[in-house]
């Protein structure tokens, strides 16, 4: 008797804490599936997504690396969170309902940069930093090599410097990037950077996921400054915007930049704006997913006021291919990109007036691949003309190639005209204008590039091959022309005493690879 009473003892005690069991896996699931950033401040108020939380702000214990912080707001999906003021990177753990999970994503703690700056500044590479809003140096800013510095979306952070020395390596870039982590960041997520006119050291930078309402990487190069191997990777606006530095009359000294990469920027690669820069080794990279409405072109020159001169050698401009593919919506027989742009694109223009200034842009010794709408245009701003002698428009020795009108009849050509007044204008194909003749016999435009794997011209198939984006072969193929075609007449417009003249070779690249290793061709999943 005794021991059937103690088998339905234990047998109830048994039911009984399996039913316990069973009512603590029925209940909610705890699940922390992101934040709302990944790089923030002690005593920053912090979104914690997920599932399975309370309600009540006061039944959910959050922890930072093992410190506590802040429960304000609850609901079974977002906690809102008070970062505590001595917590260190790692990651969230968070306790609701009797479980315990702790995030598979780690945060990074950063210093504030936040308002405006009047005394000297160093940012060093064993921490890291965070742009909250505008940030104005009034003094000197020194950033070392390795230093990774982002830009808030939530502020739409950004960076405004006149006296600086970003002195970044090949093996330790300077890295300006988005807050956002990994996977989630998108172009224009912060504003940028831009450098006024005063000393500038600038070399090994990348600025990633910037160009909200601004050019990601604004640049006034001085005589004298250094700018070289530069890099913006996905800007929501402009990649490169490069000012000349003069006054209204007095003809500027050049200013010579080189080694620069667009990637993925839904704006213009390259816009040059004012005159007096010279510029070389140049690699623009369209992602096909992505463009901009106002048009996604290679380089844009405006020339205004002063009498100028823009120089450029040696650019690979890869534009939008047949094929591309960022249409939303669009069915599977649509080929084209609605936001593809020119290849390069002029403007002489005074406040919307026809220029009255002798200007002139050299673009030479460069290739041009991938279905732009033009290789060269015009811009007429509102229909105004512009001044025939009063301007000189040097594209000599250059390699087009994917954009003539039979690949896309509704646009393409090698030589036009834009009205700029609207972005969507009419574009006028002058094929058949003699100019094009003139064209044709300075630039090589018969080679046309094939898209397949099994022919290719130039030899820069894998260049245009948009599944090999994140990690292009940019070197020209062995006995490509292009490796030896490079001219620099004695006395032309080409004939720069800043262009490196010795260089044999067409394009941005010749038998050396220069983005490596600072470059990066996939921002998008690089964790800092």
């Amino acid at each position: 008797m005794k021991a059937c009473l103690l088998s339905m003892f234990i047998a109830g005690t048994v039911l009984m804490l399996s039913s316990c069991k069973k009512d603590s896996q029925d209940g909610p699931r705890l699940d922390i599936s992101g934040f709302g950033a990944v790089v923030f401040v002690g005593g920053d108020a912090i979104s914690i997504y997920g599932s399975g939380f309370d309600p009540d702000p006061e039944k959910n214990t959050v922890l930072f690396n093992g410190v506590a912080g802040e429960v304000a707001t609850a609901s079974p999906n977002r906690l809102q969170v008070i970062a505590p003021l001595l917590a260190t990177s790692g990651k969230i753990t968070v306790t609701a309902h009797g479980q315990s999970v702790t995030s598979q994503q780690s945060y990074t703690i950063v210093s504030l940069l936040q308002g405006v700056y009047y005394d000297n500044f160093i940012l060093t590479s064993d921490k890291q930093y965070l742009l909250r809003g505008n940030v104005e140096f009034r003094s000197k800013l020194i950033i070392l090599p390795g230093t990774v510095i982002y830009g808030e979306k939530q502020t739409r952070g950004g960076l405004t410097a006149s006296d600086v020395d970003f002195e970044g390596t090949a093996e330790h870039p300077i890295v300006f990037t988005s807050d956002q982590p990994p996977g989630s960041r998108y172009p224009g997520d912060w504003k940028g950077i831009s450098i006024n006119p005063g000393n500038g050291i600038l070399q090994y930078v990348r600025v990633e996921y910037a160009g909200y309402q601004a050019p990601a990487f604004t640049i006034f190069p001085i005589p004298g400054g250094s700018y070289q191997y530069l890099q913006v990777s996905y800007s929501g606006n402009v990649g490169f915007l490069l000012r000349g530095t003069q006054d209204w009359v007095a003809k500027p000294v050049s200013c010579f930049i080189h080694h620069l990469i667009a990637l993925g920027c839904q704006g213009s690669d390259f816009h040059l704006y004012g005159g007096a820069i010279t510029a070389q080794f140049g690699l623009g990279l369209k992602d096909p997913y992505l463009s901009d409405v106002g048009r996604s072109s290679g380089i844009t020159t405006v020339m205004e006021h002063a009498s100028n001169m823009d120089q450029l050698s040696n650019f690979t401009l890869v534009g939008y291919n047949p094929d591309a593919r960022n249409i939303p919506g669009a069915g599977p027989t649509v080929t084209r990109n609605a936001g593809s742009g020119v290849a390069v694109g002029s403007s002489f223009s005074t406040n919307g007036s026809a220029s009255v200034w002798p200007t002139s842009v050299v673009i030479c010794n460069s290739v041009i691949a991938a279905s732009w709408r033009s290789a060269f245009a015009l811009f007429a701003w509102n229909n105004y003309e512009l001044v025939p002698s009063t301007y000189t428009i040097a594209f000599r020795n250059n390699f087009v190639t994917g954009t003539s009108a039979a690949e896309l009849p509704e646009r393409g050509g090698v030589l036009g005209r834009m009205d700029m007044g609207t972005l969507s204008g009419t574009f006028l194909d002058i094929r058949r204008d003699p100019k094009l003749s003139l064209f044709a016999s300075l630039n090589d435009t018969t080679r046309q590039l094939s898209f397949s794997r099994s022919k290719d011209d130039l030899g820069i198939r894998n260049l245009v091959d948009y599944n090999r984006l994140h990690n292009p072969v940019l070197l020209p193929a062995a006995g490509s022309v292009l490796l030896s075609s490079a001219s620099f007449p004695y006395g032309s417009l080409s004939d720069s005493p800043f262009f490196d003249k010795n260089v044999q070779y067409v394009g941005a690249f010749g038998t050396e690879d220069w983005t490596k290793p600072w470059g990066n061709f996939d921002p998008q999943q690089t964790k800092y």
